[in-house]
């Protein structure tokens, strides 16, 4: 190969896993599609010690190669970029900076909503990753640390107001961690996120949950993460 790698940074959280083409599956994409800046390899999600689940991203064929039209849209119900999966060009990292060492929880999310915003972004047509979701808990939390300092999805209001894909994808967040703050019993903060929800992107499963009281949703959380552990896993979400 030639030392393309030197300009590319790839990432890799301790719990994830690369599978032997990872590397080269991005090399061979960043080859034919220059003009990204960002590069998304396909993943599986583990929530169980048998169980892996595909990935299907809205309007992206499974084997598709390429540029990304809409990430955001893309990245409804499963995010088209995922840490473990990404290499970014090293002007993006002398650009932005890394993640958002501020930020409690969703520093990746941060990130890469302001490369999106910006920049071309390709995916390659290898499944190359294993993102270790097991045991996780990653909605419904009662950890109220993590919520201490979120990313601030508002800093976006007025460039969600032309790109209806990216209205929706944040709307998406600020319900997630609504709902949240909601199971905490921190209903100010709760009602904050809410209020720019705009109520069309909010479906029927996720109004009922936020007509329950925290004790019965902390007893849903619990049955989730049991179904988990056997292979079932869902979101409320979409």
């Amino acid at each position: 190969m030639e030392n393309v790698h030197a300009n590319y940074i790839c990432f890799l959280d301790a719990d994830d896993s690369w599978k032997p083409n990872h590397l080269q599956a991005f090399y061979d994409t960043i080859t034919k599609f220059p003009e990204a800046k960002m590069y998304c390899n396909r993943y599986v999600t583990q929530i169980s010690k048998n169980t892996f689940i595909e990935n299907n991203l809205i309007d992206i064929d499974e084997n598709h190669e390429g540029y990304v039209t809409d990430f955001f849209k893309s990245s409804l119900i499963n995010r088209v970029a995922l840490t473990s999966a990404v290499c970014i060009h090293k002007d993006i990292f002398n650009e932005i900076g890394g993640f958002d060492s501020t930020l409690k929880s969703d520093q990746d999310l941060d990130y890469w909503i302001k490369i999106a915003l910006k920049h071309t972004i390709a995916i390659t047509a290898k499944t190359t990753m294993v993102y270790n979701f097991i045991n996780a808990n990653k909605s419904l939390s009662k950890n109220q640390s993590k919520f201490k300092k979120l990313t601030d999805l508002n800093q976006y209001v007025e460039i969600e107001k032309s790109n209806e894909s990216l209205k929706l994808f944040l709307d998406v967040y600020r319900i997630e961690y609504s709902l949240n703050y909601h199971i905490l019993g921190l209903k100010e903060q709760s009602l904050e996120y809410l209020k720019y929800v705009d109520p069309k992107n909010m479906n029927f499963k996720t109004k009922v949950l936020f007509k329950l009281p925290s004790f019965i949703l902390r007893l849903m959380l619990r049955i989730k993460q049991n179904l988990r552990n056997y292979g079932i896993d869902f979101t409320v979400y979409h």
